[in-house]
């Protein structure tokens, strides 16, 4: 049996390799390591050699690194590909493996090798204490994959492809990167991050807090705010026309803003509520049904402060010094006007635009607020995404509702604008922690009912 103890010494990583006969007495002990020296050549070209734990230098790497597979490339990737083809060796050394030969079992060996997990078998026992996060093993089995493609083994293993492909969503850009996958490589286990299904009020400070560091800082602040405080759905948020903000003064001579959900002939899917009358075509416009509250529209009443954000986003969106802006918005974002439309807007337009003054998209503004999420430290699903990001903020609405404000579900039923109250029950999905707090405050209640009860004993 053999016993293989990582080690460091003056020279760096070492292994030590004791063999142990069937009376488990250790007969033999060797020191495993590969060793580097940058040197010179006779015509003076710097060179990086190896050597083998038997000091013997291992011709094909100081080819690879000096004359071949390494030209161009920096000298931070020269000296990451010595390190790597350092732990190579030492480990088809202490396994007896020829590097043409590797099988696929061998080959997963060196990954988890690099990884540092020790292992314990029949014949080899592994004591490894070096842990090497999976950018790093990856970035080392590339290099082990780069050197025996340079090396000609055109059927190794490291080499074999999978059939499969693994796309990379990339929140901050316009695009996804599609990456070849191999038979032998690092797998980044999977996020075992519990998601919840709504955001909490401590949440969501954070999610307002993160938006300042946004592009467009006010715009994405008040979108979250109508996600969050009115339980508006994105699609609704998207349809928002210049026409759709009202406002009227009450009995009080205060003022009342209120923003109106409708559909229009000239919106996008993206841009549909979901809650209001179909708009088919021009003729739908005439339909008395389409005037209608509740029917062809729908009322939300915002807060005086909400309503000043969004004008004043509104006046800097829509009026630019940037005449491409202007003329973008005037070709792309300009809205369908209602026959009862607000008379003080002259020329109608969607309120969200984005930098270049067309209608915000569901796409560009999904990846941004992926961004915000991150950015306020909440936990994002990752591969499938099951909990959408701007669901789990109108998700929050509701259970804010009911948790905080605790109303009852016939209210949270109208104020999230649904036709039936089933639809409002989906909505009630506790996390673990409010689970606790429910235990918590029944226990509490027990306590008190009992102390009560222990009084009312005694005074008799």
């Amino acid at each position: 049996m053999y016993r293989i103890i990582e080690k460091q010494n003056s020279a760096g990583t070492c292994y030590e390799m004791q063999t142990y006969d069937g009376q488990n007495s250790l007969v033999d002990t060797k020191l495993i390591q590969v060793n580097s020296y940058a040197t010179t050549s006779d015509d003076g070209t710097d060179m990086i050699m190896l050597y083998d734990s038997r000091m013997q230098p291992i011709e094909d790497a100081i080819r690879f690194l000096n004359f071949g597979g390494m030209t161009g490339q920096s000298q931070n990737y020269v000296f990451l590909a010595t390190t790597a083809l350092k732990f190579l060796y030492a480990y088809l050394d202490i396994y007896g493996i020829r590097l043409q030969d590797m099988t696929k079992k061998e080959a997963t060996g060196f990954v988890d090798f690099l990884k540092g997990i020790s292992r314990e078998g029949l014949l080899y026992n592994t004591e490894l204490t070096t842990k090497r996060k999976n950018e790093t093993v990856s970035s080392y089995i590339k290099v082990a994959r780069k050197y025996v493609e340079y090396l000609g083994y055109d059927k190794h293993i490291l080499l074999s492809k999978s059939k499969s492909f693994k796309t990379i969503i990339m929140p901050e850009s316009d695009g996804a990167k599609t990456i070849q996958s191999y038979d032998v490589s690092v797998k980044t286990p999977k996020r075992t991050d519990y998601v919840p299904a709504y955001v909490n009020i401590e949440e969501y400070k954070a999610l307002l807090k993160a938006t300042e560091d946004t592009t467009t800082p006010l715009r994405d602040r008040i979108i979250c705010r109508l996600l969050f405080e009115h339980g508006l759905r994105i699609g609704e948020v998207f349809g928002l026309t210049l026409e759709d903000i009202k406002s009227k003064e009450n009995k009080d001579f205060t003022v009342q803003y209120r923003l109106e959900i409708r559909n229009r002939l000239s919106d996008t899917k993206e841009q549909n509520a979901k809650s209001a009358m179909n708009v088919t075509s021009a003729d739908t416009y005439k339909d008395p049904d389409y005037t209608r509250k509740g029917i062809g529209y729908q009322t939300i009443i915002i807060s005086e402060d909400l309503a000043m954000e969004l004008l004043e986003y509104i006046n800097t969106a829509h009026d630019s010094d940037n005449k491409r802006y202007m003329e973008r918005r005037d070709i792309f974002a300009t809205a369908d006007s209602v026959p009862f439309g607000n008379p003080d807007i002259r020329h109608n337009y969607y309120v969200f635009l984005n930098t270049l003054g067309r209608p915000l998209s569901e796409n560009m503004w999904n990846k941004n607020l992926r961004v915000i999420f991150r950015k306020a430290g909440l936990v994002v699903d990752e591969g499938v995404r099951k909990n959408n990001l701007n669901h789990r903020l109108r998700h929050g609405y509701a259970m804010y509702l009911s948790n905080v404000l605790h109303l009852p579900d016939f209210d949270v039923k109208t104020l999230m604008r649904h036709k039936n109250l089933s639809t409002t029950t989906i909505y009630h999905n506790p996390t673990p922690e409010d689970t606790e707090r429910l235990q918590e405050q029944l226990i509490e209640k027990w306590q008190i009912s009992l102390l009560k009860d222990g009084e009312a004993d005694a005074d008799a």
